[in-house]
């Protein structure tokens, strides 16, 4: 569970600020859908992983920013140059 972060913690953690729930028990994580999920600012917990994950969820929940976003260069240098392209594909232009 230990690598930049305690990934399963970080993700929980940013959930619940996201107004999500979830559970973990016996090495299974469930996130239990929402309705509605509200945008925070949320921690990178400095690992690249996490970060870019929540950097995606932002791309459908409004008002989501990722606390120390360049942690991503760390395994993929272009990742924000590229989700931008991504989203501009996304809403047609």
């Amino acid at each position: 569970r230990f690598k930049e972060s305690d990934r399963i913690a970080a993700i929980q953690h940013n959930i619940h600020l996201l107004g999500g729930r979830s559970e973990y028990h016996r090495d299974c994580l469930k996130i239990y859908p929402q309705k509605r999920y509200r945008g925070n600012l949320l921690s990178s917990f400095n690992d690249h992983r996490i970060a870019m994950s929540f950097a995606v969820a932002g791309t459908r929940i409004p008002e989501v920013v990722i606390e120390n976003p360049d942690c991503v260069g760390k395994s993929y240098p272009g990742f924000w140059d590229d989700l931008g392209l991504w989203e501009d594909v996304e809403r047609g232009a």
